[in-house]
């Protein structure tokens, strides 16, 4: 029998990962934007636009919630763009999501 001391260093990598397409139509199907593991990084704030630059979504904290609606009013088929950074990063995430209904 023996005994052992292990140290764990767990490292901030921000392997974010957001999806490509949202399809809004109510059957529990890709009906929100998700970001897999933005849970893990309280500190990063998502914006969303449209074609022309305007903001349709802001949210520090973000909780996988866009739902594809702005002013709770469905946004029509198209793309948008997001940008997403996080506090404790330098890196700045940016891309696209197609919105499909």
């Amino acid at each position: 029998s023996a005994t052992d001391d292990v140290k764990i260093t767990v490292l901030k990598d921000f392997s974010l990962k957001p999806t490509a397409v949202i399809t809004p139509n109510g059957d529990s199907y890709n009906d929100k934007w998700f970001v897999d593991n933005i849970e893990f990084y309280g500190n990063c704030e998502v914006t969303i636009f449209n074609r022309y630059g305007n903001v349709i979504y802001q949210k520090k904290g973000y909780n996988n919630d866009f739902n594809g609606k702005y002013k709770g009013k469905p946004l029509p088929d198209g793309t948008y763009y997001y940008i997403i950074k996080c506090s404790d990063s330098d890196k700045t995430w940016k891309g696209s999501i197609t919105i499909v209904k």
